[in-house]
């Protein structure tokens, strides 16, 4: 019978021999996809790196560590690290790990990222479909989740680099970019009707709304039966 896993310190997932961070700061700096950079407090990281358990040599490690967070494409993607005051929600707050939020986060999985409709980017650790260690995507317009085929560094590469609009085609409407640009990283656009219904209806309603209250009404955060999470 084995014993409990070990928890390690910030300490001993500091001391690695081949950090992640030049590569993945170098990668960030240069991202083609309009990427803001929300320095980490180091103590923050230090306690994000311990909840998560992951060392820097990872890319996981390393934006727990390095990251308050991403803001992505005029903030409509946001990449979740320690925390920062424009984006409060970390990778503890939003997996049952910690702050002030309460949200319990999803069983079998890791959330890693969301976006100003209220979608949200998992790993799967076995609650969700796909292989573990493979990214789901909460699709709003569907309301059920989708895998992706493809892991977490590989999901950051696509987010600073790669052509969003394949997965947003069919979610933007005009000066879309002016109004998500005004929002903090907590923070989503709930339109009526949805851009997905209608990209362009005579008249909307669009109210501001925190992302978890959003996110939290919509599905409920915990793993169904058969490998899957849906509301």
């Amino acid at each position: 019978m084995s014993g409990p896993t070990r928890t390690y310190t910030a300490k001993e997932l500091l001391t690695v021999g081949d950090p992640a961070w030049p590569e993945l700061h170098g990668r960030i700096r240069g991202g083609r996809n309009g990427v803001e950079l929300l320095v980490a407090d180091p103590e923050q990281g230090k306690r994000c790196l311990e909840g998560i358990q992951a060392p820097v040599s990872t890319v996981l490690g390393a934006m727990s560590y390095h990251v308050g967070g991403l803001l992505i494409d005029s903030g409509w993607l946001r990449i979740l690290g320690c925390g920062h005051p424009r984006m409060r929600g970390s990778l503890l707050s939003w997996n049952g790990r910690g702050g002030p939020t309460g949200f319990p986060g999803i069983a079998g999985a890791v959330i890693v990222a969301h976006d100003v409709l209220g979608g949200v980017f998992a790993v799967n650790g076995g609650g969700l479909f796909g292989q573990p260690g493979e990214l789901n995507y909460w699709d709003p317009a569907e309301a059920r989740w989708a895998p992706l085929e493809v892991r977490y560094p590989g999901f950051i590469v696509w987010a600073l680099d790669g052509d969003l609009s394949q997965l947003y085609a069919h979610s933007r409407w005009e000066d879309w970019d002016r109004d998500v640009s005004a929002l903090t990283g907590d923070q989503v656009i709930l339109r009526t009707p949805p851009p997905w219904e209608d990209p362009a209806p005579e008249a909307v309603q669009a109210e501001v709304r925190p992302v978890m209250e959003l996110v939290a009404g919509r599905w409920r955060p915990a793993a169904g039966e058969g490998g899957g999470a849906e509301a």
